[in-house]
């Protein structure tokens, strides 16, 4: 198409194929090309992304041997952040409340009102969450309309290991997500 004019473009632009140099066959996929295939997903989506890290954040990689690399190496820092956010998945999964202290479903569906904006949680509220909730002002009126016990709700709360809290906060963050792309998509 050397040369050639488009009809969708102004007569002014040219399309031309990129020059090679017999010296230099274009046989293989150029790089980028390669690495945006190779980060697919299956159904064909890309899932590339940028994150700003805080620095304590970028000291917290670096203090397990994270470093620029733009190889596959073990210290890669994508492919380290990429495996704490793995293992910090696998954490929420094998300290979900539900299933390691059998913490009644309505119970969450009672914090998702009362902690509204669970994301806002730092990790001393979430350390310190039975105390967090038990404060809300909205909580004695929400849980007489549940029907939930205060007491056992706070003792329950109070049982968990941290894990377990921050699991439970992860569950509420999904609930309030998932009711948000519901309201946004009505």
């Amino acid at each position: 198409m050397t040369g050639d004019y488009h009809p969708h473009m102004s007569p002014r632009t040219k399309l031309t194929a990129p020059k090679t140099s017999s010296r230099f066959p274009t046989t293989s996929t150029p790089t980028s090309e390669r690495k945006k295939a190779e980060s697919r997903s299956s159904d064909g989506r890309t899932h590339l992304t940028t994150v700003g890290l805080s620095p304590s954040l970028f000291e917290f990689l670096e203090q397990r041997g994270a470093k620029s690399d733009r190889g596959k190496g073990p210290f890669n820092r994508s492919g380290m952040l990429r495996r704490k956010i793995d293992l910090l998945s696998a954490l929420f999964e094998r300290s979900n409340p539900l299933e390691t202290r059998n913490f009644p479903p309505a119970y969450v569906e009672l914090l998702v009102e009362v902690i509204p904006e669970p994301w806002s949680l730092s990790s001393d509220e979430i350390s310190l969450f039975e105390h967090v909730v038990a404060r809300r002002p909205s909580l004695a009126k929400l849980a007489k309309a549940r029907r939930v016990n205060v007491d056992d709700l706070v003792s329950r709360l109070a049982a968990l290991d941290f894990a377990e809290r921050l699991a439970l906060v992860d569950l509420l963050e999904q609930r309030v997500a998932r009711a948000s792309a519901s309201s946004s998509s009505s």
